[in-house]
């Protein structure tokens, strides 16, 4: 497949993965099952769907000793474990942020907004990507939650044709960004 802006694509995944690993993708879960026979001990398969059409370049997967906890009825976060309670306080206010952005822009056509936090997993140049439903940063400051949020619709639901016109979906989540910004916190 190649990554093309101007390409959009569904997709479905099977992922398996040893027992004690849970798998996120930019997909909404179906589920997984447990395979008890299977080499080595047993393992587990998480089913994916994506049927929202997306350019490549927002496919993504993270699998590891994660943890989901929902923030409302259309946002949740993702981490390990140990941090799961520290995240979750600094991102008590999610759910408002999602409602807040669709009030200002159009509904929000992406059943969930699930932010996985993974401190150190990025550069400094980039601290966040906006994949559906797998919302990528490495910290929970507002500002950058904020902008991932705006990408889910200048970038997953409106996406420039080529490369060289991505400063447009930049240009509009950091707009956006601000306008959000304001109204939350002056």
């Amino acid at each position: 497949m190649q990554d093309s802006l101007g390409i959009k694509v569904t997709y479905d995944a099977l992922v398996t993965v040893e027992r004690h690993m849970t798998v996120k993708m930019s997909a909404l879960s179906q589920g997984f099952d447990t395979n008890i026979r299977s080499e080595g001990g047993s393992t587990r398969t998480f089913r994916f769907q994506q049927d929202n059409r997306i350019p490549p370049y927002l496919i993504a997967m993270a699998a590891g000793d994660l943890e989901y906890k929902s923030m409302g009825p259309r946002a949740g976060i993702i981490g390990e474990p140990s941090e799961i309670q520290t995240i979750s306080y600094q991102m008590k206010d999610l759910s408002k942020y999602v409602d807040m952005t669709e009030q200002y822009l159009t509904p929000f056509q992406w059943k969930e907004f699930n932010v996985l936090i993974l401190p150190g997993l990025m550069t400094t140049e980039v601290a966040g990507m906006e994949n559906p439903y797998l919302t990528i940063v490495q910290s929970a400051k507002p500002a950058m939650i904020l902008h991932e949020l705006a990408h889910s619709w200048f970038g997953n639901s409106v996406t420039c044709a080529t490369w060289p016109a991505y400063w447009l979906n930049e240009g509009l989540a950091v707009f956006v960004q601000r306008k959000i910004s304001t109204r939350l916190f002056g």
